[in-house]
């Protein structure tokens, strides 16, 4: 039993305050302990004036301290705080959506999600240190009307080259356009070069030009007499190429003289009169010494090389010596 102070007989009651008074009371401070009884005997809650507390245990934290207690007795060590729930220290915490605020230094190496928004502006040169697969160097390129200095494109997928200057050494195949701008000479080194279906302006190269045009011409000839029907020669032509006219001329004599001509290919020779490519407008000297069609209706103008030719006089009065001669063109 624990028995009060004031009245030694009388037994303590649990809620009871008694006082223990400083025996040797050497620093006459009077100071006194109080002493809250509670539980009956067995537990005591005490809070004692100014003197130090040791091995004190059940003391509440929240009521029973006043204010700061220091973070090496299990406090914080802060007179404020910002935000909720747990208390962060400086080894590897973990915050959930903080405000950094501007932070004096740190080390962004495991961040994520840093919005390309957030980065002040910089320049291209400021830019690529940032990068370690980058190629080329100069400026930051984006993809509208860019200007590229001396780019090596690969091989594009695509494009369109209208307005690219500069040699075309690097052409192999393919099909040019025409081009009105088109100047200098054209080659083909190393490579055949073939215009298909195309009218070239051959005005200002004239040796070109006489190249293209060939006359195919047979003699006939009566050996004094006048000239007898029947078929007086052929010619193999070794050229593709089209009939623009055919011309006759008899040199000695006027007179008349019908001529009719025949082709097929080498494999089918000798053509015959069912191989005819005058249809019904012969070439025809009438009464004259010379004859000459351009119009050339309902003929087959397309010679292939390798096709043979044959003359054969339908008829002939008077005319001794004549000259049919075919004006060609070349297809290259």
């Amino acid at each position: 039993m624990v028995l009060r102070e004031d009245n030694p007989t009388a037994a303590i009651a649990d809620a009871d305050v008694i006082s223990f008074a400083d025996a040797s009371d050497s620093d006459n401070d009077k100071n006194t302990t109080a002493v809250l009884l509670s539980g009956y005997s067995d537990a005591i809650t005490a809070t004692i004036g100014i003197k130090t507390l040791t091995n004190c245990l059940g003391l509440p934290l929240t009521t029973g301290v006043t204010g700061t207690l220091p973070v090496a007795n299990g406090g914080t060590g802060v007179t404020s705080s910002t935000g909720t729930v747990a208390v962060v220290l400086s080894n590897s915490p973990t915050l959930v959506t903080p405000a950094l605020g501007t932070p004096a230094s740190g080390v962004m190496t495991n961040m994520t999600g840093l919005p390309i928004t957030g980065i002040t502006s910089s320049t291209s040169a400021e830019l690529a240190t940032l990068l370690s697969d980058e190629t080329g160097s100069g400026l930051a390129v984006f993809n509208t009307s860019p200007t590229l200095v001396t780019p090596a494109l690969g091989t594009p997928a695509s494009g369109v080259a209208t307005n690219l200057t500069g040699t075309a050494s690097g052409l192999t195949s393919g099909n040019v356009t025409t081009n009105a701008n088109l100047t200098g000479e054209v080659t083909s080194v190393g490579n055949a070069a073939t215009l298909a279906n195309t009218v070239v302006d051959v005005d200002n190269i004239v040796a070109a030009s006489n190249l293209l045009i060939s006359d195919l011409e047979i003699i006939l000839d009566g050996g004094g007499s006048a000239i007898t029907t029947g078929i007086k020669g052929s010619i193999v032509v070794d050229f593709d190429c089209t009939i623009n006219n055919v011309t006759m001329i008899a040199p000695k004599e006027s007179g008349s003289l019908v001529v009719d001509i025949w082709k097929d290919t080498f494999a089918n020779a000798p053509p015959t009169v069912a191989d005819t490519i005058t249809a019904a407008a012969l070439p025809t000297i009438t009464t004259a010494q010379k004859s000459q069609d351009a119009t050339l209706t309902g003929w087959t103008t397309t010679i292939t090389a390798g096709d043979i030719l044959v003359f054969n006089v339908n008829s002939a009065t008077t005319i001794t010596n004549a000259t049919v001669s075919l004006k060609v063109t070349k297809v290259i």
